[in-house]
Parts: structure tokens; sequence; C-alpha cells
């Protein structure tokens, strides 16, 4: 090992000049000369950056980008994101679960990935963050009652079913009807009155008197409606 003296006349020397920090440091330490704590020190490198180059050179790679590797490239991320998208316009709930899912799936199944590297833990930090590049956020959602919620895995579960019935018994689409109900209400209004964006909502009073109506509406798989 050298002396610090000693490493600093080195790195002044040609073969050093021209190389990064991170490379210089990682020299140091290939040559023998010093160890990780002072080639970071002289080189201005922080320890696991050059932890991070002795395992990217050991396996063969180009040690030569700072910081930490990114989990996704670009287009790795925007397939995801896209997917996100898709899914909550179907109105499926994404949570930290989901995007965990997703982003595994998309992980194991891009063409760039090598079969042999080690997948990463896909934290709620780094889905949070992977929102907030892509202009969303996590929030607290409105509080349904139990039986109004729909997971994905359910509507997938009721599809494939519904579907190996149809097949089963070979029905009709002429048979195949779905029913909706509604209420007509003369004593409210359902319209949206105009109020000042930061003051109360407008007050609209009930009607004394009105009928209530129940409207059942059927509409059938080949097009005909009630």
């Amino acid at each position: 090992m050298k002396t610090r003296d000693e490493l600093l006349k080195i790195l002044a020397l040609g073969d050093y000049r021209e190389l990064s920090s991170l490379k210089k440091g990682l020299k140091l330490i290939s040559d023998g000369h010093c160890g990780l704590t002072l080639a970071g020190e002289l080189c201005s490198v922080g320890r696991s950056a050059l932890q991070r180059g002795l395992k990217a050179l050991t396996a063969g790679r180009d040690p030569g980008i700072n910081g930490r590797p990114k989990i996704f490239s670009a287009s790795e991320k925007e397939n995801v994101v896209n997917i996100l998208l898709q899914e909550r316009q179907e109105g499926i709930t994404i949570d930290y679960e989901e995007g965990k899912r997703l982003c595994q799936k998309e992980w194991i199944n891009s063409p760039e990935r090598d079969l042999n590297s080690h997948m990463p833990d896909f934290s709620p930090k780094y889905f949070r963050g992977l929102l907030k590049e892509n202009n969303f956020q996590m929030k607290i959602p409105r509080v349904l009652e139990p039986d109004r919620i729909v997971l994905k895995s359910d509507l997938q579960f009721f599809f494939e079913n519904y579907k190996n019935a149809i097949d089963a018994h070979i029905i009709k689409t002429k048979y195949i009807w779905n029913c909706d109900e509604t209420m007509l209400d003369g004593g409210k209004s359902m319209k949206k009155p105009m109020c000042e964006k930061s003051g109360l909502p407008t007050v609209a009073l009930e009607q004394k008197l009105g009928e209530h109506i129940t409207l059942l509406l059927f509409v059938s798989a080949e097009g005909e409606w009630l």
C-alpha cells in the first residue's frame, strides 16, 4: 500500500490524469495502491459508488456511470405508466400492491432485461417516485360500502366464468340482457348550481310535493332495449 503523498504523485501521472474521478479511484484500488476509504477521499468519490464500480468491473461491465443504476429504462417506465393509465381508465383500483405487481411483470417480460439480473424490491418509495414523475400521486380514497368494492381479480373471475357458461350452454346474444335501476324524483333537483370556488355550496330546497318513480332499463347483447 502507498502513502497519501505517494498516491497524490501517482494521480498526477498521465495514466490517471485523463480518467474520471470514479475511474481514478477504481484504478488505485485495482492496482493495489490503497483501499476503498483512502481512494474515495483522494478522488472525492463515495464509498458506495466505488463498491458499485468494483462490482461492475468484476462482472465485465463499464463502471463509468456515477450514481445508483436505474431500475428501468425510459421505454420500460413508459410501458408501466401506460398500463397504469389503462387500468385507471377501466376503473381498476391501483394500490401499491397492484403497482408492484405491474413493475415485477415488466421486469420479467422486458427484452432489455438480463435473465440473470436480480429483481429489485420495488419499494413503496420507488412506486411513489414513479407516480410523481408522471404527475400522479397516492391519495386516501373516498370510503365506499364493502359491497360496492370490486377488485381486478374479482372482475377477471366473473367474466371468465361468464364466458365459460355462455360457451357451454350456447346462449344466443338476444337472450342476454342487462338491467339497471335509476330514480326519477320530482321533489329533488339533481342539477349542479354554481357557487364560489372557495365558498360554501349553494343550498337547494327540496319540494314537499312530487312523485317518486323507479325506472328499470333493459338492454340486450343484441342491441335491443326496453
